[in-house]
């Protein structure tokens, strides 16, 4: 279920109730209209105070040689972040730098990325969307980090 189709329950369920008068369905519309109000509210909350850093050592490269790539994700607030996904639109092939990560408050997540350069040109490192849901799946947010940087492979010597 999704949140329009969530909140036309509600609205239904409440209708229900108030023609019905049934104690049951008025218990019901205030547990999904709470439902809602705290996805709505950690969604909101998700994306704020974060800080993304990538970092990757060198812009040359070869062809057969490791890109090796650092992520750093940081969560400035007290409230932990839940299912971030983190989606990179790099174009090296075989780059594969998505994660889905869950962050508590006041802490800091880092991973390194390994990538093959297996084809020699020109690529681009980022941009990097990050996309927050809340625990019911009915909100969802997005945001994008334009951080982006030029690499270039060299064909094998």
């Amino acid at each position: 279920m999704n949140a329009p189709k969530a909140f036309l329950a509600l609205v239904l369920l409440l209708v229900l109730a108030f023609t019905s008068g049934f104690d049951l369905i008025f218990r019901i519309a205030y547990a999904l209209g709470l439902v809602l109000l705290v996805g709505l509210y950690l969604t909101r909350t998700n994306l704020s105070g974060l800080l993304l850093r990538r970092e990757a050592r060198g812009s040359r490269w070869q062809v057969g040689h490791m890109l090796e790539e650092k992520f750093t994700i940081t969560n400035r607030s007290l409230l932990p972040k839940i299912w971030l996904e983190l989606r990179d639109e790099s174009t090296l092939p075989g780059h594969r730098a998505s994660a889905v990560v869950t962050i508590p408050g006041h802490d800091t997540r880092s991973w390194i990325v390994r990538t093959e350069c297996r084809r020699r040109g020109r690529y681009t490192l980022g941009p990097l969307t990050v996309a927050a849901s809340d625990p019911f799946g009915l909100f969802q947010r997005e945001g994008t980090v334009l951080d982006t940087r030029q690499v270039v492979v060299y064909p094998r010597v």
